[in-house]
C-alpha cells in the first residue's frame, strides 16, 4: 500500500493506466505544413521527398522554361497552350503527309495517323516506366538498339528488356574478368616449378626484366 495515498499498488496502477497517454503500435504519421499559392496544406514524408526531388530538377529546366514563356506570351498564349498548339501543328503536318501518300484518301491516312500515334503514345508510356528506374534515360535513341527492336518483336516493355540487357552485360563482365584470372594464374604457373617455387629459367628471366 502507498502511504502517502492510501491505496494499494494494484489501485495505483490501475488509476495510471486509465490516465496515462495510450499506447498504439504504430506511430503517428508525420506531417509537414507547406504553402503553396497562399494556402497552407500538411502532406506526409513521402509526399515532401517526392516534392523535394520535383524542386531540384526545376533549376535545370528553369532557363528553358523561361524561354517557353517568353515564346508563347509573344503569341498571346499560356505555355500550356503554346505547347499544345504546337502539338496540334505537328500532327496536322503528319496527316498532310499521309494524305498524299495515300493519294487523297482521307479515310486511309486518319486510319494511319492514328495507328502511329497509338505506337508513340505507347512507346512514350514504356519510357516513363523505364524513366523510373533509370532517370538518365532522356530518350528511346539512348537504349541499345537490340533492347528497342527486342521490345518490338516481342511486345514486351522496354523496361523487361532493358534490365536483361543488363543482366546478360553482367555476366559477360563477370565472365571475362574469370577468364583474366585464370589467364594471371595459369601465367605463374608457368614460371614454377614442381615444389611450387620459381624455377631457375623464370628467375633468369625476371631478372633481365629489371636490368
Amino acid at each position: 500500500m502507498n502511504e502517502e495515498t492510501g491505496k494499494t499498488t494494484a489501485e495505483t496502477q490501475a488509476g495510471e493506466k486509465q490516465t496515462g497517454t495510450p499506447q498504439t503500435t504504430e506511430e503517428k504519421e508525420l506531417l509537414i505544413p507547406i504553402k503553396f499559392n497562399k494556402e497552407v496544406k500538411n502532406i506526409s514524408l513521402e509526399e515532401a521527398r517526392a516534392l523535394a526531388q520535383k524542386g531540384m530538377k526545376y533549376d535545370i529546366i528553369y532557363k528553358d522554361y523561361e524561354t517557353l514563356k517568353e515564346l508563347a506570351s509573344e503569341e498571346g498564349k499560356s505555355v500550356a497552350e503554346y505547347l499544345e498548339s504546337l502539338k496540334n501543328a505537328r500532327i496536322e503536318s503528319r496527316r498532310n503527309e499521309l494524305l498524299a501518300k495515300c493519294g487523297g484518301d482521307t479515310d486511309m491516312a486518319e486510319h494511319f495517323l492514328k495507328l502511329e500515334m497509338a505506337v508513340k503514345n505507347e512507346t512514350e508510356n514504356d519510357l516513363n516506366e523505364l524513366r523510373e528506374y533509370f532517370p538518365a534515360i532522356k530518350d528511346i535513341e539512348q537504349l541499345p538498339e537490340e533492347v528497342v527492336e527486342s521490345s518490338r518483336l516481342k511486345g514486351s516493355s522496354l523496361l523487361d528488356e532493358y534490365l536483361r540487357y543488363k543482366l546478360r552485360e553482367k555476366r559477360k563482365q563477370k565472365r571475362a574478368e574469370a577468364e583474366i584470372q585464370n589467364a594471371d594464374k595459369k601465367s605463374m604457373g608457368s614460371l614454377q616449378n614442381k615444389n611450387g617455387g620459381i624455377s631457375p629459367e623464370a628467375m633468369e628471366f625476371l631478372k633481365g626484366l629489371w636490368k
